[in-house]
């Protein structure tokens, strides 16, 4: 049957969530198991072991202002390169170029404007080093449902 068969019976849904699993383990992770600033943008596969968690918390991901002046709203996305800081904008975005500098807050509360996070910081495995040298360790950021899912000792595959 052809897709407008079946337009009647789709949802728009307005999240998901879906995991990439099953990646290979290439060589050059394999020599330098945890990534380095050439890896970044790529899909990975790397090994470790947790040897240390933060307590869980709610981050603020987004937040939505409107122009004291032209009663613009907009959306201001927090920037997960700067520990998810979410940057006042200097000037109204609108695009008839309003060009205020005076926001409020909109009191909407909006609950997917939030998410559930935790920092874990992985180690590589002592079994893939050599005598006498140092592991590398790496912090990473768990997610919504990955929360509170690992202890310290835990083994994980992170894809």
């Amino acid at each position: 049957q052809s897709l407008d068969a079946y337009r009647g019976n789709l949802v728009k849904k307005k999240f998901i969530h879906f995991r990439v699993i099953g990646l290979p383990l290439s060589p050059d992770i394999d020599s330098s198991t945890m990534p380095k600033l050439k890896d970044n943008g790529k899909f990975l596969c790397i090994q470790g072991t947790v040897i240390k968690t933060s307590q869980p918390k709610i981050l603020e991901h987004q937040k939505e202002y409107t122009c004291s002046k032209c009663n613009f709203e907009f959306l201001v996305l927090a920037d997960y390169d700067q520990y998810y800081s979410l940057k006042f904008p200097t000037t109204c975005p609108n695009p008839k170029l309003c060009k205020s500098s005076k926001f409020q807050p909109t009191n909407k509360g909006i609950p997917y404007y939030r998410k559930d996070y935790q920092e874990v910081k992985i180690q590589e495995p002592l079994s893939k080093l050599g005598v006498g040298t140092i592991p590398s360790s790496i912090w990473v950021t768990l997610e919504d449902d990955l929360v509170d899912k690992v202890t310290p000792g835990d083994d994980v595959t992170l894809w």
